[in-house]
């Protein structure tokens, strides 16, 4: 993996609204998301298509109100002498930050051969009421942060390497965990990560001590978990989990929109894409059936509102975060 140089700065956004909710006045701009089925050799390959986004004309089949915003904090900056507390010398004929372009999928030729055996998790393949492909994935001893470190540090089933993990308190001893990039292989035989089948987003769903990995597509063509609107390609746009939260018996979970660039950002000024838009997701608790998937509100601002949630007893607390990856966007790394 490439290592990214970011710079911790003391700064917090937080926008208080009454109650998170499952989203703005502005549905989805599609209003029929369908995620195509392609054959795969495996006995269970496929995932049904999403249900129907909710269009204008069609209230939400969420329980909850619209956001309203009663309060928003007050951002603070620390400066930061980035030379003297970094001690960074890019060498710009070497340099030790590179930008990468988005992955792309395996050619024939980096594909590995089918296993004379399926690999151990192929027997507990099969489709959710939710409408995800699902494979079990394995347990881990406890719950302590030795144990957890362990489990994702080698691979996990199918899934060979994901970043950036959100973990979603479900109720009971379920946990939903969501992912950014994701690099799968069901057959068991890539070794490295241009061998494998790439998403930009999968999930894991937690029960107790055991973990299944959720997409959606098929075992030998994965899918996004959540694909948003339907309108983005691998390449061009696509959707990473931000904050969430159960309200009633609704999960609800921010998604930013990501856009691809028409450049790579020279080094060290990061990826060359970034976050546009703000987009909310409600699903079924028990099921994780997709409900809804809208617009938030102010679903442009910057930060996003929603980048992590936390609610107390009257109140639901959106924290804000630029979550930009194209540092040329803000004046560049050294600005």
């Amino acid at each position: 993996m490439v290592a990214i140089v970011s710079v911790p700065v003391a700064v917090v956004f937080v926008l208080i609204i009454a109650a998170l909710t499952g989203g703005g006045d502005t549905p989805s701009a599609n209003p029929g998301i369908t995620t195509p089925t392609v054959a795969a050799t495996a006995p269970v390959t496929s995932a049904p298509a999403l249900p129907t986004a909710t269009s204008s004309t069609t209230p939400t089949t969420s329980t909850t109100a619209p956001f309203r915003a009663t309060a928003i904090g007050i951002g603070i900056g620390t400066a930061v002498d980035i030379d003297g507390a970094y001690e960074l010398h890019v060498d710009a004929d070497a340099p030790g930050v590179v930008s990468r372009e988005v992955p792309g999928q395996p050619n024939a030729a980096e594909v590995p051969p089918e296993p004379p055996e399926p690999p151990p998790w192929a027997a507990s393949t099969r489709v959710t009421e939710g409408g995800y492909l699902t494979v079990e994935v394995g347990c881990v001893d406890d719950l302590s942060a030795g144990s957890l470190d362990t489990f994702f540090a080698d691979r996990v089933g199918p899934v060979l390497g994901w970043d950036y993990q959100h973990a979603y308190s479900l109720g009971g001893d379920r946990v939903l965990w969501l992912f950014q990039d994701t690099f799968i292989d069901h057959l068991g035989t890539a070794t490295t990560l241009n061998q494998a089948r790439f998403v930009h987003n999968a999930a894991l769903l937690q029960e107790g001590l055991c973990f299944s990995l959720l997409h959606r597509g098929t075992t030998a063509r994965p899918d996004d978990f959540e694909p948003g609107d339907g309108l983005g390609t691998p390449t061009t746009k696509w959707f990473w989990p931000m904050g969430g939260e159960v309200s009633g018996d609704t999960l609800q979970v921010f998604w930013a929109e990501m856009i691809k660039d028409p450049y790579n950002p020279d080094p060290p000024n990061g990826l060359g894409w970034h976050p546009s838009r703000l987009f909310v997701a409600t699903y079924d608790a028990d099921t994780l059936a997709r409900i809804d998937f809208r617009l938030a509100t102010d679903s442009g601002v910057t930060p996003m509102y929603g980048y992590a949630v936390s609610s107390d007893q009257t109140h639901t607390y959106l924290f804000g975060n630029t979550f930009e990856q194209n540092m040329f966007r803000e004046g560049g790394f050294w600005n």
